[in-house]
């Protein structure tokens, strides 16, 4: 037994509460935040083993004053951790679920467990997004041993039909807190690009988003679980731009920080000089990047002999769709070592052609299957070098309509809704 497990253990059976859930979250976000963990898909049985035991032990010992009536309320109650308000697509995902809910009555807690910069700010701009009629608010605790007790407290005296877990990784309010007896359905958004907590408490639900990682994690758990899409309000597809091949081509990246921490065998910058070597044009990154990464760039693009200046760093966008569609981009380059699906979602409604990394090491970081069928693919340096030496305007805009079809086909806010409010649909074991 490491020397983790050795410590949860102990704290757990001395009723140390507080001291295993500390553990238990700094332990989380330390896998959380280790590149050599991105794209893993799996979770830890051994660790979600504690969240239930603590979960039980800690109803046990604070019992509430409610009966368990079983989700007599036509409500569903979303859970949900710190939050980017306008970064990444964990936040969009939640406001879509929300959107599309058809309960009679529907609510949002935010849990707080980790230290976010202007977490305030991006509170108040998240409850600004949200429906009239969605009542939120959040935990407000000294430890997070009472952030437990109020949550369990409050979930058992609203009696709520569903309760939907759209939490991150350390978010230990949540896995002890919700026991089986919660609700009648617990569901649980599987936090699909690391290790992750949650994975196999047997009193969820898991919901994936993205059919390729749904089916390798059920074969892996045994498991069953929800396929739900990645959805986006559509804002209209952009009309074509012809590419000039004399003009120059402009391309684009996407994702947050993480999505570009490579521990591979060249990085995104390698990626952009390349791109800037082979054809004349910009190209635009859109989302944040540190000064430090930034300036790392400029001088791989420096010693390939490309002017810096032709890239361009945009920063965080409220919304991507919109930005994309007034802009004069003419394809995307999906991040590298890892996708954004949420963002490859508005980038496909927004009729713009996708070039994706295909990573024949770990497909679940980045493959075809987050793309559409046929879009643009690489795997290695030659042939991103190959791609651009054989790229043509008539190439593009066949891809402009079939990157088109895909988010009409799939991810609408209606097909969203269609799998959101069945009650059941799932995909079983093979």
């Amino acid at each position: 037994m490491s020397d983790i497990l050795r410590s949860l253990a102990s704290s757990l059976s001395e009723k140390r509460y507080e001291a295993f859930l500390n553990a238990l979250c700094v332990n989380s976000l330390e896998r959380a935040y280790d590149p050599s963990g991105q794209g893993i898909l799996n979770g830890s049985s051994e660790l979600d083993n504690f969240c239930c035991q603590a979960a039980e032990a800690i109803a046990a010992d604070f019992p509430h004053g409610y009966s368990e009536a079983g989700g007599q309320q036509d409500l569903t109650i979303y859970i949900a951790t710190d939050l980017f308000f306008g970064r990444g697509g964990h936040t969009p995902l939640l406001l879509d679920l929300i959107k599309v809910d058809c309960s009679t009555q529907r609510e949002l807690i935010l849990t707080k467990t980790g230290c976010l910069p202007n977490s305030s700010s991006f509170s108040a701009q998240l409850y600004e997004a949200l429906p009239s009629n969605v009542k939120a608010s959040e935990l407000q605790a000294e430890t997070l041993l009472q952030k437990i007790l109020i949550l369990r407290e409050y979930i058992h005296s609203k009696n709520p039909r569903r309760l939907i877990l759209v939490t991150h990784q350390h978010d230990v309010v949540a896995y002890c807190a919700v026991t089986r007896r919660s609700a009648a359905q617990i569901l649980y958004i599987h936090h699909a690009d690391t290790l992750t907590l949650g994975l196999y408490i047997p009193w969820y639900t898991v919901v994936g988003t993205n059919e390729f990682g749904v089916k390798a994690v059920v074969n892996m758990t045994g498991r069953p679980m929800f396929c739900w899409p990645v959805a986006s309000y559509d804002h209209g597809a952009r009309p074509w731009l012809e590419w000039d091949q004399y003009q120059g081509l402009n391309t684009c990246s996407h994702g947050t920080p993480r999505k570009f921490e490579s521990d591979g065998d060249f990085d995104y910058g390698d990626i952009v000089a390349k791109r800037l070597q082979m054809l004349s044009g910009t190209h635009f990154h859109i989302g944040e990047l540190c000064s430090e990464r930034r300036q790392k760039i400029e001088d791989k693009l420096a010693m390939a002999g490309v002017n810096p200046s032709r890239f361009v760093y945009v920063g965080s966008v409220p919304i991507l769709w919109k930005y994309l569609k007034k802009s004069n981009i003419q394809l995307c380059i999906s991040s590298y070592p890892i996708c954004s699906p949420r963002g490859l979602v508005e980038t496909k409604g927004c009729a713009i052609p996708i070039l994706i990394f295909e990573d024949t090491k770990n497909p679940t970081r980045s493959s075809v299957a987050y793309g559409y069928p046929g879009c643009l693919t690489w795997r290695n340096i030659d042939e991103l070098d190959y791609f651009f030496e054989n790229l043509t305007p008539n190439i593009l805009e066949e891809q402009s309509k079939i990157a088109r079809a895909s988010f009409e086909l799939k991810h609408s806010l209606r097909s969203l809704e269609m799998h959101a409010n069945l009650s059941s649909s799932y995909i079983v074991p093979e």
